[in-house]
């Protein structure tokens, strides 16, 4: 029963990780798509039209969108901030 028990702790945790991945991931790949929408949009109001629509295309409403840009920044603010910037730079063609 302990090694059930054991199991299902640890494969709960992998998941809970995997799954963790995941939600960053598709946060990454939203904010790239953002960053392409504003370099291709100079009207403000287009952009933010845009941006809208695929924050919520992607799942996320306003706040959740940057309650996670939150969450990661302060969680991890020197991964979050090189991937950021990678980000940035590749969705700009640097």
């Amino acid at each position: 029963m302990k090694k059930l028990a054991l199991f299902l702790l640890l494969f709960g945790s992998l998941a809970a990780c995997s799954s963790n991945e995941t939600n960053e991931s598709k946060f990454y790949d939203t904010y790239k798509e953002i960053i392409i929408i504003r370099n291709n949009n100079s009207d403000p109001k287009i952009a933010n039209k845009l941006v809208k629509e695929k924050i919520k295309e992607n799942g996320y409403t306003d706040k959740s969108f940057k309650d996670e840009f939150i969450r990661l920044s302060e969680s991890q603010p020197n991964v979050f901030a090189r991937k950021i910037d990678s980000i940035r730079a590749i969705a700009s063609g640097r």
